[in-house]
């Protein structure tokens, strides 16, 4: 008889146990994004940052909801143009691993192509990080759908 009870009592206490274990799905993320022109060769002083992922803008302190997958990656696209009548641009894109909270930096360049300053270039560094913020469970998320 004593077993049995044990038994069942160990039997609830699993049950229990179980039924605490969170469902987590998807994350809210922090995006942060810095620049820095290096150096500017007479390229330009007004310029345009943008910078996108699944093909929808995104800015500097961003929160993001993306699914919670151990081995998830975001590509950024990174676009830098400097804006006059004949505009410069550089593009470049890197890849962000969301499990690792990962930041990365790349540089970009630049060139002038028309005018008097024409060869001279501008470079850039971007630094991206990603923070996870929180974990939502299932239910939640449906919610905010």
């Amino acid at each position: 008889m004593k077993q049995l009870i044990c038994l069942f009592c160990s039997f609830v206490l699993s049950l229990s146990l179980c039924s605490c274990k969170k469902d987590y799905t998807h994350a809210i993320y922090n995006i942060n994004i810095f620049t820095e022109c290096i150096y500017n060769q007479s390229v330009g002083n007004e310029w345009e940052e943008t910078f996108k992922m699944d093909d929808k803008s995104i800015s500097n302190n961003e929160q993001i909801i993306l699914p919670l997958d151990v081995t998830a990656t975001k590509t950024i696209v990174i676009t830098i143009r400097e804006k006059d009548k004949y505009s410069d641009v550089s593009s470049k894109e890197i890849t962000i691993n969301l499990k690792n909270a990962e930041t990365k930096t790349t540089f970009l360049t630049i060139r002038e192509n028309n005018g008097r300053y024409k060869g001279n270039e501008a470079k850039w560094k971007v630094t991206i990080s990603v923070e996870l913020i929180k974990k939502i469970e299932r239910d939640d998320y449906l919610k905010i759908e």
